[in-house]
């Protein structure tokens, strides 16, 4: 997350925790879920850009052990109430060693980067993901720049095509592909889960 995504979402941390808590998400991304537990089985999981930590509860429900991390230190604040180990932390420079995880669920959070700072977020979350580790991976579908208004501010977004989607994961063996369309000019929805070769 950028510094600029983490001063927007910082202004809505409580609003966003209540608006997309676990009982208000769809049953297309729960079932995306437990195919990514289902995939990565057990063990240590980074939750990379885990907001108020609504999925790192859900992973840490179902056995594993989880490490979120996040770069406004209002979400974090939320998700220390919940189970797992929160860090205020830059997913450009994540302060883990190589292979740490056997899981890394990253979802919603490189839209935020473009060109040269997505590929070295994108590098460091593979850097500690081991070998043969599971990767979730969710993004915006779309081209150019996208900005999203909310909770009295804006801020920029940039959706991938899939094709420089599946680009960026060519050291990635991918299991499955969900795409979903959205009307009008809103991006649509990839999302990816994977095994790091």
């Amino acid at each position: 997350m950028t510094e600029e995504a983490s001063n927007f979402y910082s202004k809505g941390a409580e609003k966003f925790a209540e608006n997309y808590s676990i009982q208000n998400i769809s049953e297309e991304y729960i079932e995306l879920l437990e195919a990514f537990i289902e995939k990565a089985q057990n063990g240590k999981v980074l939750d990379a850009g885990c907001g108020p930590g609504r999925d790192s509860q859900l992973l840490s429900d179902k056995g594993f052990d989880v490490t979120g991390v996040d770069l406004s230190e209002e979400m974090i604040e939320i998700a220390e109430k919940k189970s797992g180990d929160f860090h205020v932390m830059d997913v450009r420079d994540l302060d883990f060693d190589d292979a740490s995880f056997d899981a890394v669920l990253v979802n919603q959070l490189l839209v935020f980067f473009k060109g040269e700072e997505r590929r070295k977020a994108f590098s460091e979350l593979s850097r500690v993901l081991k070998s043969g580790g599971t990767l979730f991976l969710g993004l915006k579908k779309g081209k150019g720049k996208f900005i999203r208004e909310k909770y009295g501010s804006s801020v920029a977004q940039y959706p991938m095509t899939e094709e420089k989607a599946r680009q960026m994961l060519q050291d990635f063996e991918i299991h499955r592909v969900e795409v979903t369309e959205r009307e009008g000019d809103q991006p649509g929805f990839m999302n990816f889960i994977a095994t790091k070769k």
